[in-house]
């Protein structure tokens, strides 16, 4: 074998290696990504639980001092509009507990589609890198058809 062949093997074979290193890195910090994805998902569902706590207890403090204002006005706070005004504390509380946890599913989801998405790339650089690799090895071909050509060409004009 001719030490141009070898060469343009060398450089292929390098060539080669160096993409699948490089998309060994890519797969690697995709994964990385999606798991701090994964890890903000359930950071947001933990805040929207604490958040939905704190309004529970925010509005079981409106409803007791409702109740104890009522009571030192020597109204029974559990007829008519004493009783009114707390049902309407109840059901604001629990709308505002609600809401907390719902924005905190739609953040979650919003990390978890992310990962998705970036597991779904590393599945991108798998399908991608066997074509990569033969793009690599036909390239190589062609450099060393067209180097022979050239080389050929010489020999033919210096009558080698």
């Amino acid at each position: 074998m001719d030490p141009f062949t070898i060469a343009m093997i060398s450089g292929v074979g390098l060539e080669i290696f160096g993409k699948i290193s490089a998309a060994n890195a890519k797969k690697q910090q995709l994964r990385a990504q999606a798991q701090f994805e994964e890890s903000q998902a359930a950071i947001a569902l933990q805040d929207a639980s604490y958040e939905a706590f704190r309004a529970r207890m925010a509005g079981a403090d409106k409803g007791s001092a409702a109740k104890v204002a009522y009571a030192a006005s020597g109204v029974d706070s559990n007829l008519g509009t004493a009783r009114d005004t707390r049902e309407q504390i109840a059901i604001g509380t629990q709308m505002d507990a609600t809401m907390a946890e719902v924005k905190g599913r739609r953040i979650a989801w919003t990390h978890k589609e992310k990962a998705r998405l970036l597991r779904q790339g590393v599945e991108d650089v798998n399908a991608a890198l066997p074509l990569d690799i033969a793009s690599s090895v036909i390239g190589g071909y062609t450099k060393r058809a067209g180097a022979g050509d050239i080389v050929n060409e010489k020999q033919t004009v210096l009558g080698g």
